[in-house]
């Protein structure tokens, strides 16, 4: 793989835009359940979602860059996530509980709050390795849609056929870019879809 591709798709499928991304993809899928339809509404809340789980935490990780609490944006190093890691599940956290009776299907809170739990569980585990953030992400994220696909008795095939396929690229991308090694791929693809999958999958009645 290119050397700019794999810088392409590291950012492209930031760990930070898949909250964003499963919103649109549960918006697309399960249009049918969603109790606030029109387009307008609905792009107002996916802006939302952007700027609450991307845009805020980002600029945070920038802010800690800036001030000298971390070395770079990449976070290279084990020792820079921890901040940024805990800033942003605090995050996802306050979105959980402003979602509130807003037209939102159970299974996106439900997601929400399984990031809270994807994030927690990743800062941990920095304190003493390096575990993938990008395939803790879209391990979320498959995991995520598959359980939503399950209990929603609703087979939406080509989406997460789409995201196993971007998964394995990424993989591929941090290991072309000497990220990490397989073992931490792994590891954090299948944290990232246990922590997802069960959550929606047991608690979406």
């Amino acid at each position: 793989m290119p050397h700019r591709l794999a810088v392409f798709l590291s950012y492209l499928f930031h760990p930070l835009l898949m909250v964003t991304y499963a919103v649109l993809f549960y918006y697309t899928a399960f249009a049918h359940v969603f109790m606030v339809t029109a387009p307008a509404r609905m792009l107002f809340i996916t802006g939302m979602f952007f700027l609450l789980t991307f845009v805020i935490p980002a600029l945070s990780a920038f802010t800690m860059q800036r001030a000298g609490a971390i070395r770079n944006l990449e976070m290279t190093e084990r020792s820079d996530r921890l901040m940024p890691q805990v800033f942003t599940a605090a995050m996802y956290l306050v979105v959980f509980f402003m979602l509130g009776d807003k037209g939102i299907p159970p299974f996106i809170s439900l997601f929400i709050l399984g990031s809270v739990v994807a994030q927690l569980v990743a800062a941990a585990v920095t304190l003493w390795w390096k575990i993938s953030l990008h395939l803790v992400g879209l391990g979320g994220l498959c995991g995520g849609m598959l359980g939503a696909m399950l209990t929603e008795n609703h087979a939406a095939s080509w989406p997460i056929a789409l995201a196993f396929f971007v998964s394995g690229l990424v993989g591929a991308a941090r290991i072309q870019l000497e990220a990490h090694d397989f073992k931490q791929l792994y590891i954090g693809y299948l944290a990232g879809f246990a922590i997802l999958f069960a959550a929606i999958f047991f608690f979406n009645t």
